[in-house]
């Protein structure tokens, strides 16, 4: 006869038995997971080296059919040597144009003393220091940085964001990453590797001076593909006024960047600010801007700046003079959202 004790083990040894395929379920599930992603990772590695080596084969003479450029910036401490590679005869986003070099020029004008930082404002309700619980996004070394600079009284700063339009070769973006920005190059799926590539051979150079660099697939006029990548401070565009038919999509997605980063964040009191003093006519330092290189070629152009007129206050904001590429000269446009009233 079995007493009370005995058939209150059974139930323990049941429920240990029990516990412990579950743990080796869960182990299992576990392993067969990260095998998976481990999977996928590769894939998609060998992917874009698939696409990059289909962008690095010759042509049929035997000879290959890229270029490399090389950008020196002299405005910084120390010159910088930015690298750029060329398909010429592979379309417009394989190959540089003066509107992109005008704009990197007047990144350099304005950044290269103070680089692309700026501080965070603290609002009066925020304590000397930060009293983290819970998970909230803040890595430990950003609190640090925090508390640090209020030990110190010092006002805490950050990377600018910056997302570079229609990158082409990421020129433009790969500047203002050596400017110590945050900066996120965009462009067609096709256009992708060459901007990795690009990314990569600059990479060492660019976190030794602070800025951090990625590529992402962005396709003009659809709204989804701007979600996805998060807010702003800065858009850089340079040559994309070109095709009357894609002037919508190019307004609907500049709009789509500047609406995305309008507001004010909060992160445990501490207050995202686009104040910067390289543009003084900036009156409203929470706002996001867009700085747009542009050569005028054809008159439907100006048709552009009419459209973007009904939703941006458009100021020219550099005159680059004329080149040997650029007859007529560069213009470097600074557009800013109208406020509603």
């Amino acid at each position: 006869m079995m007493d009370g004790s005995d058939g209150l083990k059974t139930g323990e040894d049941e429920d240990a038995a029990q516990k412990e395929a579950l743990e080796t379920m869960t182990v299992m599930i576990q392993g067969w997971f990260f095998e998976e992603e481990e999977e996928r990772q590769q894939q998609k590695q060998e992917q874009e080296q698939e696409q990059d080596d289909q962008l690095s084969v010759h042509s049929e003479s035997g000879a290959k059919d890229f270029v490399y450029e090389m950008l020196t910036m002299r405005k910084g401490k120390v010159p910088t040597q930015v690298l750029i590679r060329q398909f010429p005869g592979r379309g417009l986003s394989f190959q540089l144009w003066p509107a992109a070099s005008a704009l990197c020029w007047y990144l350099e004008e304005i950044y290269a003393n103070a680089g692309m930082w700026i501080p965070c404002l603290v609002t009066e309700q925020q304590q000397p220091r930060l009293s983290v619980e819970g998970p909230t996004g803040i890595t430990d070394e950003l609190e640090s940085h925090l508390n640090g600079c209020a030990e110190r009284s010092i006002a805490p700063r950050r990377r600018l964001r910056v997302l570079e339009l229609g990158s082409g070769t990421g020129l433009v973006g790969l500047v203002a990453a050596f400017l110590g920005g945050e900066v996120v190059l965009t462009d067609l799926e096709h256009v992708v590797p060459n901007l990795r590539h690009n990314v990569g051979v600059n990479l060492k150079q660019i976190e030794a001076f602070g800025g951090v660099i990625v590529t992402e697939t962005l396709r003009w006029g659809i709204r989804e593909d701007v979600e996805k990548l998060g807010s702003f401070d800065i858009v850089l565009a340079s040559d994309v006024v070109y095709y009357d038919t894609l002037f919508d999509p190019l307004l609907k997605t500049l709009k789509w960047l500047v609406e995305s980063t309008g507001s004010q964040k909060l992160v445990n009191g501490v207050q995202r600010t686009t104040s910067m003093e390289d543009v003084s006519t900036v009156s409203n330092g929470l706002r996001p801007f867009i700085l747009l290189a542009h050569v005028r070629r054809w008159k439907k152009d100006a048709q552009f700046f009419r459209m973007a007129s009904k939703y941006f206050d458009v100021q020219a904001a550099h005159k680059y003079p004329a080149t040997a590429e650029s007859r007529k000269g560069t213009v470097v446009y600074r557009l800013m959202s109208r406020e509603k009233p």
